[in-house]
C-alpha cells in the first residue's frame, strides 16, 4: 500500500474514541482535490521568498477550495480546503508572473487564516532602510578650485575659490530585491582656508555657502591670507542632500544630510616685492 493511500485511509477510520485521526506532521496539508497530502512552506518563508523576487516577479494568492468557478476560482470560502497544521488556517496557491512578461506559474501552497498575512507585493522598503544606505554608500567630495592657480597667492590679495561640482549624483542599490534609485544633491558648502598663520580666528573662520561660487571675473568667493611666507591648507566640505524612488515612483525626501570632507591643497602665501625695471 502506498504511503498516500495508507493517510487517507487513517483518515476516515475512527480511533478507539471514536473521533478520526489527524496525527500529520505540522508542514503537511490535506488536499482533497488531489487525494493526498503536500508540503507547503510556512508563511514566514513564503513571505521572505517574495520579499528577496519582487523585482522579478509579481505575486497573487488564490484560495483553494473544493468548488470553484470557471475560472478556477474559489467563490465559497466556506468550502475552502483547511490546513491540518496551524489550527484554523487554510490553504491557499502560490501563483506568479515574470514582472518582464510572461505565463502566471504555481510557487507552491502556503496555510494562512488570512490572506493579508502575507503581502504579495513583498515587504515594504522603509525610509529609514533607504537612509541607512544613503549614509553608507560612498559620495564624490567637491572639487575646489583655487585662483590664482599653481599653488601661489599673494598677501592680502582677494584669492578666489569656487567649485564646480554642484549637480546631483547618483546611484542604484538593491534592497528586498528591488531597486531603488538614491540621488544625493550638494545643498551646503563649507569652505576651510586653514592656516597656522593668520591673522586671528575671525578672518580664519570657515564660510558656508548655499552655491558652488564662481571664478574670475564673477567670483563670489574670496579670501585674503594675512601672514606672508607661510602656507595655508585650504579645503572644501560639502553636505549632500538626498531622495530616492523604488522603480519608477515618485520621490521620497531622505530625512538626513550627508557631508563629505575634502582633501586639503597646500598653498603658498607670497609677498609681492616692488622691483624698478630700466
Amino acid at each position: 500500500m502506498s504511503t498516500v493511500a495508507a493517510f487517507l485511509l487513517t483518515l476516515v477510520l475512527p480511533t478507539a474514541s471514536g473521533q478520526t485521526s489527524m496525527d500529520v506532521s505540522c508542514d503537511e496539508t490535506l488536499n482533497l482535490s488531489v487525494g493526498g497530502m503536500e508540503c507547503t512552506h510556512t508563511a514566514a518563508e513564503t513571505q521572505q521568498r517574495i520579499n528577496k523576487t519582487a523585482a522579478q516577479y509579481r505575486y497573487e494568492l488564490h484560495m483553494i477550495c473544493k468548488e470553484t468557478d470557471a475560472e478556477g476560482r474559489c467563490w465559497n470560502p466556506l468550502a475552502a480546503l483547511a490546513c491540518v497544521s496551524p489550527p484554523g488556517t487554510v490553504q491557499y496557491k502560490i501563483l506568479r508572473q515574470p514582472i518582464a512578461g510572461g505565463a502566471w506559474t504555481e510557487d507552491g501552497t502556503v496555510c494562512l487564516g488570512n490572506e493579508a498575512e502575507i503581502n504579495v507585493q513583498g515587504q515594504a522598503i522603509s525610509t529609514a532602510m533607504v537612509t541607512t544606505a544613503f549614509r553608507n554608500l560612498t559620495w564624490p567630495a567637491a572639487q575646489l578650485n583655487i585662483q590664482p592657480i599653481d599653488g601661489e597667492t599673494l598677501v592680502n590679495l582677494d584669492t578666489i575659490f569656487y567649485t564646480e561640482s554642484t549637480q546631483p549624483v547618483t546611484r542604484n542599490v538593491t534592497l528586498l530585491g528591488q531597486s531603488v534609485t538614491i540621488e544625493a544633491t550638494p545643498t551646503s558648502y563649507t569652505w576651510h582656508w586653514t592656516t597656522g598663520h593668520d591673522a586671528g580666528p575671525r578672518s580664519n573662520a570657515p564660510l558656508v555657502t548655499d552655491h558652488g561660487g564662481a571664478a574670475y571675473p564673477n567670483q563670489t568667493i574670496t579670501h585674503r591670507y594675512r601672514d606672508a611666507g607661510t602656507t595655508a591648507h585650504p579645503r572644501l566640505d560639502v553636505t549632500y542632500t538626498g531622495r530616492y524612488r523604488v522603480g519608477g515612483s515618485d520621490w521620497t525626501a531622505i530625512p538626513a544630510t550627508r557631508t563629505i570632507q575634502g582633501t586639503p591643497q597646500a598653498l603658498g602665501i607670497l609677498e609681492a616685492r616692488p622691483t624698478l625695471v630700466r
